[in-house]
Formats: structure tokens, C-alpha cells, sequence
């Protein structure tokens, strides 16, 4: 598994999880290329699937390292958090490179497609629950907050601070 982040704590805590091979995709100066990298990864081609969680920059690097036919599922735009709301320049992927490379864009929208089907939640979640029952789903907390600091545990998740997910415990502090 090839996985990609911003900085040194985030990309050890994905190879503690399994990814055999760690790439940035940003360094002092902003966003950076990693589109040759990804095509040495694919022996010279590219990569066969990306799972995109970030959207922005970052997609379109990832887009123009993949193979021929590559499957590139969008499962988040964590980049442009607002743009759903019209705060920030939606997310745009050219429709040149996925023609030229025959690339299948496919959306994942987990929690829109819950809302649309409720019956898939039931199911959904007793699969979930499964994988965590039989230890094959272990999330990463990284940080708990108590609810008295809810504003900070979402600036801390803004500003991805942390590898892994926040918990913000609903007990007392």
C-alpha cells in the first residue's frame, strides 16, 4: 500500500498501519509533485487505484500518476472542506487526463448515501460492528478532548494536527 501525507508524524503513523511505501505531498513551499514517483511505483505505468480522500492539489497529482484504466474513487475533499457550501473553489479534476487515460472516477459518498437509503444503515453498522467485534477494524485515536474543549478539538482536526481521528468524550471534563 502506497499511502501519501503532509508531513513526518502522519506518514509514520501510516506505515505503523501498514503502508509500505510513504510519499509527501507537501513540503516547505506548498503542495509538491509526486506524479513521477507514483508512476516508478507502477513500474513505469502508474498506479491502478487511488482512494482520494483529500481532494485539490493533491487529487490532481495523484490523477496524473496513475496507470492506464486506473480506478480513482473520491471518498472526501478534506482540502476544500466548505466547498459544498460554496465557501471556497470547488474541487476540479480534468476530464482531459481522465479521457486520455480511460480512468473511472468514482464517487463514494458513505453518509449521503445513508441519507438517500436509510435501510443501508442497518446493515452498514452491523458490518462495522462485525470488524470491530473480530479486531478487523481498529480505528487511530490520536487525541481525546472532553467536551468542555469542543472548540479546540475541531481547530485541532482543521488543522490536522493529529494523525488518526479526535475523539471528543461527552462525559464530564
Amino acid at each position: 500500500m502506497i499511502a501519501a501525507g503532509r508531513n513526518a508524524a502522519k506518514l509514520e503513523a501510516l506505515r505503523e498501519h501498514g503502508a509500505s511505501v510513504l510519499l509527501r505531498t507537501e513540503d516547505d513551499a506548498g503542495p509538491r509533485r509526486f506524479r513521477d514517483e507514483l508512476k516508478a511505483l507502477g513500474d513505469g505505468r502508474g498506479v491502478d487505484v487511488v482512494y482520494d480522500a483529500v481532494g485539490g492539489p493533491t487529487s490532481l497529482e495523484a490523477l496524473r500518476g496513475v496507470a492506464f484504466g486506473a480506478r480513482f474513487v473520491i471518498v472526501g475533499w478534506t482540502s476544500t472542506p466548505l466547498a459544498a457550501r460554496g465557501g471556497r473553489e470547488a474541487n476540479v479534476l480534468p476530464t482531459n487526463l481522465i479521457l486520455m487515460k480511460g480512468v473511472d472516477v468514482l464517487g463514494s459518498p458513505a453518509a449521503i448515501a445513508v441519507h438517500r437509503e436509510p435501510r443501508l444503515r442497518e446493515r452498514r453498522l452491523a458490518q462495522i460492528l462485525e470488524w470491530a467485534s473480530d479486531g478487523r477494524l481498529r480505528p487511530v485515536v490520536s487525541q481525546v478532548f472532553p467536551f468542555a474543549a469542543l472548540p479546540e478539538a475541531l481547530r485541532a482536526k482543521w488543522d490536522s494536527r493529529y494523525p488518526g481521528n479526535i475523539v471528543v468524550h461527552p462525559g464530564p471534563a
